[in-house]
């Protein structure tokens, strides 16, 4: 009876080796002195702060904020990243002439994925959205670089503000990096060896009466 559980309990492990599903491990995350701060983890996703993308002018002038945040995305063993996705929001104000101009990249490893440009030219406020759709990768582990810039130009009396992290409706919402994942697949091996004990299993429990 003991060597049936024993059986059975390898079976099992094998059957269900990486079928656990748990949340990605975001790590290394680092940004230069600018738009972007610290990110928070939270289920699949990471959360960037970004306070300090708000570009204001009043009058005539222009303000730039330029800069890049990176980070490694490493799916947990057994695990493969699937898929990810990127959104941010940005709310433009214009009182008086001028234009705002957003744009942003993101590149997975050495691929570059263009977020968007989006200009208003006001007078009103106006809501955007910057990101990527779901997009496949299937790899265990891929390096993250985004890169954004926002832009105020002021060209007469009034103000011109861009500020990142804001939706439709003025909804304060940071940008989002999310990823899903999936099981690595058991090689014929696994399968095989599954099968064995299986049988060995079925033999065992006849000879015992089971």
């Amino acid at each position: 009876m003991n060597t049936v559980k024993k059986m059975t309990g390898i079976l099992s492990a094998v059957l269900i080796s990486g079928t656990a599903a748990a949340a990605p491990i975001y790590t290394g995350i680092n940004s230069n002195p600018g738009g972007f701060g610290a990110g928070t983890e939270v289920g699949n996703s990471l959360f960037l702060d970004v306070s300090g993308y708000d570009a204001s002018v009043t009058n005539v002038g222009n303000m730039n904020i330029l800069d890049t945040i990176n980070f490694t995305v490493t799916a947990p063993t057994g695990m493969t990243i699937q898929s990810f996705t990127y959104t941010e929001g940005l709310k433009s104000t214009i009182v008086g002439p001028g234009v705002t101009i957003a744009a942003g990249t993101l590149v997975i490893d050495s691929t570059s994925f263009d977020l968007g440009t989006q200009v208003n030219s006001g007078p009103t406020n106006a809501f955007f959205t910057l990101g990527m759709p779901a997009t496949a990768v299937n790899k265990q582990s891929i390096s993250v670089h985004i890169t954004n810039q926002v832009t105020a130009v002021g060209t007469g009396p009034g103000t011109t503000h861009l500020q990142k992290g804001v939706l439709t409706g003025d909804v304060l919402q940071q940008p989002e990096f999310s990823v899903t994942f999936a099981p690595v697949p058991l090689p014929p091996a696994a399968w095989m060896l599954g099968s064995a004990l299986v049988g060995l299993v079925t033999v065992g429990r006849r000879k015992l009466g089971v």
